[in-house]
């Protein structure tokens, strides 16, 4: 399993090891131990490997796509959960290693790629909720982009969007964990308070306010991801060093390094209630431990 979400309406899409196509599933009791699963249906579209899914955590007037995958075939891909069929595409130079949905702004997708940036796209201009035909609508690169953060010497692991929506948090194989504002107006004088000056090479504003490090990653090159906790006050990623790793996103201070797992730690979650101090890693040495942060 490459990765795996569920959804506020219980339904859960996971994408299998080294597979092309997504399976989608019914929790029958809600997110229990032990819950009864019922295969709703496959979703077909990619023709490689899909490393990472993103669902839309709000509705927005006249979405018409609730998830979106990415793919070693370069592409990323739209899904209806109403059809088998992706309902837009676009069409990347490198294969597809993360993606994630906006929170607050689910006009906007932020896509990781084997070349280190990570791409900003406008989905209103990538989905065609009339396509639901063998051939899912393309849409030039060029024409959606708008904008490319750059920073990372290597592949991006993982993306996460802050739970406010204002911030985004990137892996990568240059063993650097970042922070970037994606609010519409950004200024210095971000909460975040970081790297704030210069613009990036293709002149646009570099959102680049955070770079933490601490971790690494392995001669696996597994894609390790990374996320928030519920109030996002700290942030932690996956790591080769067999390591969980806890940074606060205010002072980029490294609070936590905690020991436990015999393999590389491939994700790391927060509980997501901000009144529980509780994480969980999930590692290649097929155990995921429970931690309490004190």
């Amino acid at each position: 399993m490459s990765d795996l979400l569920s959804t506020k309406t219980t339904i859960m899409v996971i994408p299998g090891f080294h597979k092309n196509i997504l399976r989608i599933l019914s929790l029958q009791n809600g997110l229990k131990l032990n819950a009864e699963l019922s295969k709703i249906k496959k979703c077909q579209g990619h023709k490689k490997c899909i490393n990472s899914i993103s669902a839309c955590t709000t509705n927005t007037s006249g979405q018409s796509f609730d998830f979106i995958s990415g793919s070693d075939d370069c592409n990323v891909n739209f899904y209806d959960f109403r059809s088998k069929l992706s309902v837009g595409n676009t069409v990347f130079q490198y294969p597809v290693t993360s993606v994630e949905v906006g929170r607050s702004d689910t006009t906007k997708a932020y896509i990781g790629s084997l070349d280190g940036r990570i791409y900003v796209l406008d989905v209103r201009k990538n989905t065609n909720s009339n396509t639901m035909q063998n051939d899912s609508a393309t849409t030039s690169l060029s024409n959606n982009v708008v904008d490319i953060y750059q920073g990372h010497g290597n592949i991006i692991t993982g993306l996460a969007v802050s739970f406010d929506g204002n911030y985004l948090l990137s892996n990568s194989l240059d063993n650097t964990l970042r922070i970037w504002d994606i609010r519409p107006y950004f200024s210095s004088a971000s909460a975040l308070s970081g790297n704030m000056n210069n613009n990036n090479n293709n002149g646009n504003i570099n959102r680049n306010i955070k770079t933490l490090t601490g971790h690494r990653h392995g001669n696996d090159k597994n894609l390790l991801r990374c996320g928030w906790s519920g109030d996002d006050r700290l942030v932690s990623c996956g790591s080769a060093d067999h390591i969980v790793h806890i940074w606060d996103t205010q002072t980029g201070e490294e609070l936590y390094a905690l020991p436990g797992h015999k393999g590389t730690i491939n994700e790391v979650v927060f509980h997501p209630s901000s009144n529980e101090s509780i994480v969980a890693s999930c590692s290649s040495d097929r155990t995921i431990i429970l931690g309490e942060l004190v």
